[in-house]
């Protein structure tokens, strides 16, 4: 098909793969070769405008994504940057065939005024998707911030109330040792009892602080009476070994310590010899 022979019809309608369809577009000339027309169209111009309305949704579709609280009044200027070539190849291609630039601009209008409703449209629907899905993941960020502060605020909490635990355990055990070892202290000097008994009676004189320490076990930890008291119970008849050690210990080395001492005059004298008299 030669160039120089297509002349085209007054109207010519233009079809379109494109959801909205080409408008019906004016090509003012002669009306010689409209079969001609149609089909060169079809095949030189028509494709680059299909080009176009495809580059242009996809373009539309991530402008939409990247900027979903603009309009499509303030970004559609920048579809003649993103793909203006396509729009470019048409017009060149309708030069070819004859056309003036007004003739061109004309057809390039009507071609963009069948589609722009439908980019239009493309764009609030996208800008509204991503409007959407973002303050979705706002709302989930915030949401999981507030677990994680309250998870924080949770574990401070139990830490605290631990650490406090602990502080009074301790103080209870403390008090029960100081116990012990005072009643150790005004007992052991004074008693030739056996270290056994000894240790069993300080044991007992010191019931109410380890009662005292089983209350609070109780009361912290949420297990049965009976089961701390067998714990405690459990670390006294262990300590109670350790006390009777102790009394053995103290005696001996008070027994050492008297046998290592020097008599006095009086023994010496009640030990000297008789002189005959």
């Amino acid at each position: 098909m030669k160039m120089s022979r297509i002349r085209f019809p007054r109207c010519i309608a233009v079809s379109s793969t494109l959801a909205a369809g080409w408008l019906s577009v004016a090509l003012p000339a002669s009306v010689e070769a409209q079969e001609d027309a149609s089909i060169f169209f079809d095949n030189y111009v028509k494709p680059h405008l299909t080009a176009y309305g495809s580059c242009a949704k996809q373009h539309i579709a991530q402008i939409a994504q990247k900027e979903p609280a603009s309009s499509f009044d303030r970004i559609e200027i920048s579809l003649r940057p993103a793909c203006g070539i396509h729009i470019d190849r048409a017009r060149a291609a309708l030069a070819q065939a004859g056309l003036d630039k007004n003739q061109i601009n004309g057809i390039i209008r009507a071609a963009y005024n069948g589609i722009q409703p439908e980019l239009r449209s493309l764009y609030d629907q996208t800008a509204s998707y991503e409007r959407q899905r973002r303050q979705a993941e706002r709302e989930e960020a915030a949401r999981a911030q507030r677990a994680q502060e309250a998870e924080l605020a949770r574990q401070q909490q139990a830490k605290e109330a631990d650490q406090e635990r602990d502080k009074l355990l301790k103080e209870a055990a403390n008090e029960h040792n100081a116990c012990l070892l005072n009643q150790m202290k005004e007992i052991v000097p004074f008693s030739n009892e056996s270290a056994e008994t000894l240790a069993q009676v300080i044991i007992t004189k010191c019931a109410e602080s380890e009662k005292k320490y089983v209350s609070l076990g109780v009361a912290f930890y949420g297990g049965s009476k009976s089961e701390m008291q067998k714990i405690v119970k459990d670390a006294v008849d262990e300590r109670k070994k350790h006390i009777v050690a102790d009394i053995v210990t103290f005696r001996a080395s008070v027994t050492k310590e008297l046998m290592t001492q020097p008599k006095s005059n009086s023994d010496v004298s009640q030990t000297k010899p008789a002189n005959g008299i």
